[in-house]
């Protein structure tokens, strides 16, 4: 069966009820019936008589001890401690709260929430912010020991949950009782055309549409960043009709991940293509010669021949910092960025850990190594010219004003950062394991792809001989 995925959950029994809309017997007796009728599941028919949404207070009035759940998860809390890193710093943090990247230059925490009015007054204002995708309302998150009620009421449930959901950046300013000051805050709220109270009567379990909501446009744009966002004509599994938490299993609101995330939850849990397809998944005449292969070749190497294959769904492989560039849509600058199509990998050893600065680890005498591919993004960041260390620019001053220099100082400012003055450009090169747009059997790369003279694999480089045939 053929699935179209939109780019632009689990729900389960309640511990406590509070009772929402306050169903009365009649309304019970009513509800079996409905149930029996349609053969629909107890939960959709009750989310389907809420009569008035009041944000998340709604859902928490069933789902308070899921709401706890959600706020101390990675989705919610953004940071966690490392694993699989080697070499990072004992006790410190990591996640896109709190760890530099390349990307954008920055950290998602010094660049949380809000919207930036363009030089040209022709155009609106626009919403910035790596918050927008944050399963929150536009409140940062309190650790998972200082976490209050706010936190609680702060989770979207429906960026999760709610088909045909989408928010805006909202403005607010708020007056002090003595009216001496305004304080303006930011937050998110349901797109003015969202039918609300159909978005939580529908609500479900996650579909792969809800995840990619976030997850495909990270990067600043459609397939920006790992450059293998699948879609049913790019990917096997999507095709089928998966959804993402059949591989990324879910317990509690935590969510299993891939390996080469700096900050991750339920590490005990592997995403890994031998979980459905077995360690001998060849067959035919040539499977024994194949299956071989699988003990010290990932099966991505093979059934993911190339990185954005969908002509109408580029990737960066290159982002300048230090040469902005105004956008005439919006308004506003951005840094030069390359994108490609059909993008051949890399292909390097890695035993599913990372090293501190972003690299795989592994090598040919590491037995639990395997050869993966990977796409490498050359970034240059605006850095310190005294240490050559990057520095966290503020991205809205650089999008309003397309100046380097300006948002290096307010950057380093706000962010207490030591700061020269004086900034230049720095290589950040970083690699993105690829694990999606797996492409169907007939494309897989084929023997001669590695074995002949015009071989993709640097065998020097992986400390092999050539093997020809």
């Amino acid at each position: 069966m053929q699935r179209s995925v939109n780019v632009p959950q689990e729900i389960s029994e309640p511990v406590t009820r509070r009772n929402p809309f306050r169903a009365t017997a009649l309304f019970g007796g009513m509800l079996t019936l409905l149930v029996a009728a349609t053969g629909v599941s107890a939960a959709e028919s009750m989310h389907a008589g809420i009569e008035k949404y009041e944000g998340t207070k709604t859902c928490l009035e069933c789902h308070d001890t899921l709401g706890k759940e959600v706020a101390m998860s990675l989705h919610y809390q953004l940071q966690a401690e490392p694993q699989f890193i080697e070499g990072w710093e004992k006790g410190k943090s990591a996640g896109m709260l709190v760890s530099y990247c390349p990307p954008p230059n920055t950290v998602a925490g010094h660049n949380w929430l809000g919207t930036l009015q363009p030089n040209d007054a022709s155009k609106g204002a626009q919403p910035a912010g790596c918050g927008r995708c944050h399963i929150g309302l536009g409140a940062k998150p309190n650790p998972v020991d200082k976490l209050t009620e706010a936190d609680y009421e702060n989770i979207d449930c429906l960026i999760c949950h709610g088909p045909d959901y989408r928010r805006v950046v909202v403005k607010e300013v708020i007056k002090s009782k003595m009216k001496v000051r305004e304080e303006v805050r930011f937050k998110l709220a349901p797109a003015p055309d969202v039918d609300i109270l159909k978005v939580v009567r529908n609500v479900k379990k996650p579909t792969s549409d809800m995840c990619l909501r976030c997850h495909a446009l990270v990067g600043g744009g459609l397939n920006y960043k790992d450059g293998v966002v699948p879609t049913a004509d790019t990917d096997v599994h999507f095709s089928m009709g998966m959804n993402c938490t059949e591989c990324h299993t879910t317990k509690q609101h935590r969510i299993a991940g891939g390996g080469d995330l700096k900050a991750q939850e339920l590490n005990d849990v592997r995403v890994a293509c031998d979980n459905c397809h077995t360690l001998t998944p060849h067959k035919g005449e040539q499977a024994d010669f194949l299956n071989r292969h699988v003990a010290r070749i990932a099966c991505q190497t093979c059934h993911i021949p190339g990185i954005a294959r969908d002509p109408k769904m580029p990737t960066i492989v290159e982002r300048d910092w230090t040469k902005p560039v105004l956008d005439a849509k919006s308004g506003l600058f951005e840094p030069t960025n390359k994108t490609a199509t059909n993008v051949r990998p890399e292909y390097l050893w890695w035993n599913r850990t990372m090293r501190a600065n972003n690299e795989p680890a592994g090598s040919k005498r590491d037995l639990k190594a395997r050869i993966y591919p990977w796409k490498r993004t050359n970034y240059t960041v605006i850095a310190d010219a005294a240490t050559g260390k990057p520095v966290y620019i503020k991205s809205g001053v650089y999008a309003l004003t397309g100046d380097p220099a300006a948002a290096a100082v307010k950057g380093t400012v706000e962010a207490k950062q030591p700061y020269s003055g004086e900034w230049k450009g720095v290589q950040e090169p970083m690699r993105y394991a690829l694990n999606h747009q797996v492409a169907p059997k007939s494309e897989s790369l084929q023997c001669d792809v590695c074995h002949s003279e015009n071989t993709i694999l640097d065998f020097k480089a992986l400390g092999m001989k050539s093997r020809r045939k």
